[in-house]
């Protein structure tokens, strides 16, 4: 019997787990991270799999993507086996205009940026500054659509207890709306409590 063709809609890798941030919901930073693959082991992954299905989304995830060693030299690989290569990233590293065209000349037209609640996200990253740093690069991205038509910009947030309020909402959603070239269907919610993502912390330790 002959198997329907198959599809991937989305394949993710991930290039670490270091990370710069110590989100309270994750330990990432935590573990090892000697045993990263080299950018042809992560090369011949990609090309295996682009053999086998067609792929329509690499995506880039860690730890922190973006301090993959070699990150630009896969996003340039990836861009070749896939019709979109995306990267969901703290935006720590990508305030600078310059910084975001490298990796969209890289190969990346995609970026997911992590938001953990307006006003608590340092409180969230335990790294001070980060909010701040992260809106610089929600700013910086937006700008950039008018150079880059095709690049997708995307904000996933926490929604902690001040964010479930119509208040924090509002907030959230006025600085959404001031990011005139991001539309608000790009940008995607998590209903969470930090409570709950200490809970799951704890119960996989």
């Amino acid at each position: 019997m002959m198997l329907p063709e198959i599809s991937v809609v989305r394949l993710n890798v991930q290039l670490t787990k270091k990370c710069n941030q110590r989100c309270v919901s994750c330990n990432s930073y935590e573990l090892p991270s000697d045993d990263e693959l080299s950018l042809d082991e992560f090369k011949s992954a990609i090309f295996q799999a682009s053999n086998l299905f067609h792929l329509k989304n690499i995506a880039f995830t860690g730890g922190e993507p973006t301090l993959y060693r070699h990150f630009k030299e896969v996003a340039s690989y990836a861009k070749g086996k896939a019709e979109n290569v995306s990267v969901t990233t703290n935006g720590y590293y990508c305030t600078s205009e310059e910084r975001i065209r490298e990796l969209i000349e890289a190969g990346v037209n995609r970026f997911s940026f992590s938001y953990h609640g307006v006003g608590t996200h340092d409180a969230f990253t335990r790294l001070p500054g980060s909010e701040a740093r992260l809106r610089k690069a929600i700013k910086t991205a937006a700008r950039l659509r008018e150079s880059y038509p095709h690049l997708y910009v995307k904000v996933g947030t926490l929604f902690d207890g001040q964010m479930s309020s119509a208040g924090g909402r509002n907030v959230f959603w006025t600085f959404a709306a001031k990011q005139e070239s991001i539309c608000t269907s790009s940008f995607w919610m998590t209903a969470s409590l930090h409570s709950q993502a200490r809970s799951c912390r704890k119960t996989s330790a």
